[in-house]
Formats: structure tokens, sequence, C-alpha cells
């Protein structure tokens, strides 16, 4: 569990708020809760985790979601399977595209022959940024 204040003597309230909290479970499980606070500009909460299903598979998902427009800033949901040598990771994305508020949706399909490359997009990376303490 991770918080952070920030108090304005001036203005005699707080202007930035964090907390954050992760679960870690059974083999290879997170659960990632947090919420976000900036006086005036943002509010939001986000959930993100990893289950294992079977063995070498697992689901994957992210909830980003603003308060204070009531929207969801970004969404992702998928599977990967990962063996020795190669894993496959098969994403739906929904996210805010730009400062305008323009939405997209995306589906994203990655074959990753590891220590050689990878074909599709880079999933792994999207994870990574999105999901605190992903592991592929």
């Amino acid at each position: 569990m991770r918080t952070s204040q920030v108090y304005s003597p001036e203005l005699s309230s707080r202007t930035l708020s964090a907390i954050r909290g992760q679960y870690r479970y059974g083999n290879g499980g997170l659960v990632n809760l947090g919420y976000r606070y900036r006086r005036d500009q943002l509010e939001q909460t986000d959930l993100s985790f990893v289950q294992p299903i079977r063995e070498n598979w697992r689901l994957i998902g992210r909830w980003n979601y603003s308060i204070l427009d009531r929207s969801t800033i970004e969404a992702i949901g998928g599977v990967e399977w990962e063996g020795c040598c190669l894993a496959v990771r098969l994403l739906g994305r929904h996210y805010v595209r730009n400062r305008e508020g323009e939405k997209n949706n995306a589906v994203y399909l990655e074959i990753e022959l590891k220590g050689l490359g990878s074909f599709g997009r880079r999933t792994g990376e999207l994870l990574e940024r999105a999901i605190l303490d992903y592991d592929r």
C-alpha cells in the first residue's frame, strides 16, 4: 500500500492525493487498485489485474476511469499464452486518443519468439506501462 498527499497552506486544502494498493497471490496473480486526485484537474480510479487461469494461460485487464468526466480513459482486456520460447497475446483496448477527448478502439495480436523478436503490435510494452508490476 502506498499513499501521498500534498497540502497547500495558502488554499487550506489538499492539492494532490494518490493512494495505490497491490495484492499478489497464488502463482503470478496480481491486482492493483489506485486513486488519483489533483485539485481542479483530475480525479481518477485505476484497477488492473493479471489472473492465471490454467498452466501457461493468463487473463489480463485494466480499467482507468475519470470520476470528473464520468468516462473511461482506458480499458484493456485480453488473454495471454506463454510457453518456454513462445508467447501469444490477444488484447482489446478502448482509450482516449488525444486531449480533445476523441476515443478509439483497437485489437492487438502479438506473437513473441523469445530471444528473437515478435510479430504484431508490441503488447508487452503496452501492458508494462498500463499494469504496475506486469511481468512478461
